[in-house]
């Protein structure tokens, strides 16, 4: 028997919001391991021969860390992946989440998603 049977979350609006609150790991791999480990003389140096802030990070700092910022996407795609099979599995109908009620429009036809 799971923790939120256990608790009497199933299938309640407060079980969905502990379980499926966002995860900060995302953004701290974003902005610490990728922006701060970025050498700062690279955006100086690009300063130097002519571009702007916004240039300097367009055409320095994203190639460099586009890897990374992949890499970060994967694994906010991946939570938001987790959060929504938690969700389809975790509630009925009383509590059900914008994603999860998406997914089961279902007609005798076949998926009646938007179009």
């Amino acid at each position: 028997m799971g923790l939120m049977a256990r608790l009497h979350l199933t299938d309640t609006q407060l079980g969905v919001a502990l379980h499926t609150s966002p995860s900060p790991f995302p953004v701290h791999m974003a902005h610490v391991e990728l922006l701060r480990a970025t050498p700062m003389e690279l955006e100086e140096s690009a300063r130097i021969d002519g571009c702007s802030r916004l240039g300097a990070l367009a055409r320095v700092i994203v190639p460099i860390t586009s890897g990374g910022i992949a890499v970060t996407a994967v694994f906010a795609f991946l939570a938001s992946w987790n959060d929504f099979l938690f969700a389809l599995l975790l509630t009925a109908q009383r509590s059900e989440t914008v994603p999860v009620m998406i997914g089961n429009f279902q007609t005798e036809y076949g998926n009646d998603g938007p179009r």
